[in-house]
Order: C-alpha cells, then sequence, then structure tokens
C-alpha cells in the first residue's frame, strides 16, 4: 500500500487516540472493514482506507515507524500475534490486540438532528474555543454551549472571566440545546478545514460529525447547560456602552504584556477621567502607564490583563459598560464578549 496515504489517513485518526496509555487499547488503531478507528473513552474517529488487516496496533508507534521513511510503499503482513512492516530492505514486527477487544466497534448513521456546518459556523467554534475553559480538573465542562435563537444557533462559551457569543448563519427549525465538548469542536474544526464540508447529528446520547471518508462521534456529556443570555446577557443594557479607541487600547495592552514573565491573575487598572483613561500594569519594581485620550465619566476599576490581551484581537469593536462594576465588551457582526462579570 501507499505509505504517505496510510500516514495521512492515520493522522487524521490519532486525532482520537488517548493522550495517555493508561488503558492501552485507547491508544491503538482499530484496522477492519476498510476502515481505520482510534477511540479515547469518549471520542471516536472512523477514516475509510482499504486495507486487508483484521487487529489493532499501537498508535503512536506505528505512525512514528511509517514516518521514519520516505519510501513509496509499504506492506503490511499480519499474523496472529503481531504484523510485519517491510519497507524497502527493512522489516520490523509489531504486536497486535484483537479486534473483537476494541470497544467503539459500531457502525455510525446520520439519525438524529442535522446541522450542516458553514464557514460561519466553524468560525464560532474557533473563536468560542479559545474563550472556553481549559480546565483540567474539571474537563468535561470544557467545551460550547450551542442554542437556538430565533430558529438561529448561536454559540456560547466562558472561561469564568470572559462570556462570549457568536450568532451562526446556521438555521434550525428544531428547538434543542446542546453542549459540544472541547476536543469534539476541536476535530470538528480540523475535519471541515481539511475537507470544506460537513454535518453534526445530535441523539440522545451522541454527536456525530461526517466529512468526507471520515466520521467523527462523541458521547454526549451530562452537564448543567449554563443560562448564558439570563444570568449575563440579558443583564446589561448595551446601548449605554463608551466606546474605546480598539487600536490604541490594543497597543498599550501588547506593550503592558511585556512586563509580565506570565498573565495568569495579573491585572491592569484603568484610571477614568472625564477626558483620559489611565493604563497602569505593574510588577515587582516595573511599574508601567500610559495614557488614551477619551470621554467617559465613569470610575476606575480593574480587569485581568490576560482576558483583554486574549479577546482584544477578535473584535472590531471595543466598549465599557458602567454598571456595579465596570466591564469591558467587545462585539463585531457576529461576536460579543463581555470581561470583568
Amino acid at each position: 500500500m501507499d505509505r504517505k496515504a496510510l500516514v495521512d489517513a492515520l493522522n487524521l485518526t490519532k486525532l482520537g487516540l488517548a493522550n495517555n496509555k493508561v488503558i492501552p487499547i485507547f491508544s491503538y488503531f482499530y484496522f477492519k472493514d476498510n476502515e481505520i478507528r482510534s477511540f479515547n473513552g469518549y471520542e471516536g474517529i472512523i477514516t475509510k482506507f482499504t486495507h486487508t488487516l483484521d487487529c489493532c496496533i499501537e498508535g503512536d508507534l506505528l505512525i512514528k515507524l511509517l514516518n521514519s521513511y520516505d519510501n513509496k510503499d509499504v506492506e503490511v503482513i499480519q499474523d496472529t500475534n503481531f504484523v510485519t512492516i517491510k519497507i524497502g530492505k527493512s522489516e520490523t514486527q509489531l504486536p497486535v490486540i484483537q479486534t473483537k477487544d476494541f470497544i467503539f466497534n459500531n457502525q455510525l448513521d446520520t439519525s438524529g438532528i442535522k446541522i450542516t456546518l458553514t464557514d460561519t459556523f466553524v468560525e464560532g467554534l474557533s473563536t468560542l474555543l479559545d474563550i472556553a475553559s481549559k480546565d483540567k480538573i474539571q474537563e468535561n465542562k470544557n467545551g460550547i454551549t450551542l442554542l437556538i435563537e430565533n430558529n438561529l444557533i448561536t454559540l456560547f462559551s466562558t472561561n469564568g472571566k470572559t462570556v462570549a457569543q457568536y450568532t451562526t448563519d446556521v438555521i434550525s427549525e428544531n428547538i434543542f440545546n446542546v453542549f459540544l465538548p472541547f476536543g469534539l469542536c476541536e476535530k470538528t474544526i480540523s475535519f471541515y478545514n481539511t475537507f470544506k464540508s460537513g454535518e453534526l447529528y445530535i441523539t440522545d446520547t451522541q454527536i456525530k460529525g461526517m466529512f468526507t471518508d471520515i466520521a467523527l462521534m462523541s458521547l454526549k456529556k451530562d452537564v448543567e447547560l449554563l443560562q448564558f443570555k439570563q444570568v449575563v446577557f440579558d443583564k446589561f443594557d448595551f446601548t449605554n456602552i463608551k466606546l474605546v479607541n480598539k487600536d490604541g487600547l490594543e497597543t498599550i495592552i501588547k506593550r503592558a504584556v511585556l512586563f509580565y514573565p506570565d498573565l495568569q491573575d495579573k491585572l491592569v487598572n484603568f484610571n477614568c477621567t472625564d477626558t483620559n483613561m489611565i493604563i497602569t500594569a505593574k510588577f515587582n519594581s516595573i511599574c508601567f502607564n500610559e495614557e488614551l485620550d477619551m470621554i467617559f465619566g465613569i470610575s476606575n476599576f480593574n480587569i485581568l490583563l490576560e482576558e483583554l490581551n486574549n479577546t482584544l484581537p477578535k473584535a472590531e469593536t471595543i466598549g465599557i459598560l458602567q454598571g456595579e462594576k465596570s466591564v469591558f465588551v467587545y462585539s463585531n457582526a457576529n461576536f460579543l464578549a463581555v470581561t470583568g462579570i
């Protein structure tokens, strides 16, 4: 078989391998019926690829071995307990696990509520994934919430410091809400960018992604869907936003970032007067401040520097809302985010 074509198929499928080898089978590729599969315990990938194998092979080792050659062809010969990889004058035997021991061996279909992916939808996933929580202790809460707003799919995410929404162009007559896990979103973005089309299917137990020659499955996670609209966005009067010079603020924030070895939990102070805003960042004996000409009439406040640095580039318009405490608001045609809640 063609070595590069096999490597390309494995590179797509490896996104479903587990990051550790605590449960060995979760780090193995499944080969059977012209498919290559991977499954990490809650997400699985199926890639169509022509072969005659019926076994499971350790994934990371197989990819590294194939990548160590530049030969065009590879021959894979299966025996009971191992496969022989022949490339050029080289021959390697790798142990195998039987396919009956692989957990994810059911077929995926196109049942469920269908979502046809678009550039705008996938851009929304990508934008909000940067703002979604990346908590390694509570990974089941990392991801994006999908809600239906006026028959349009709207996406929401939060990291506990910034809350964001993205209005897509995907129309749905079905009324449903669903949590899209972080890994599912990452893989959906990757496969859509590779194949330029795709669909998601939502059932009671699974979220399935269908792309050219590849399928993606994620078990639905039992998480409480946050009420983003009621808790955050509906409580603000966005007509009272005090607009900020985005380019000027972004330039100042980029300078402020230079003085910190890391940005976690670092605050930047905004000292507001009627005619300007003085932005101050302090670290050890370093004190940086710069003035931005604005007309405000709001009180002084602090915002996490990391949130400003990460979110400013995503927006076209920046503003400040004065409430019980001041918050930054970022927006463009589809995107709205609030920092400092």
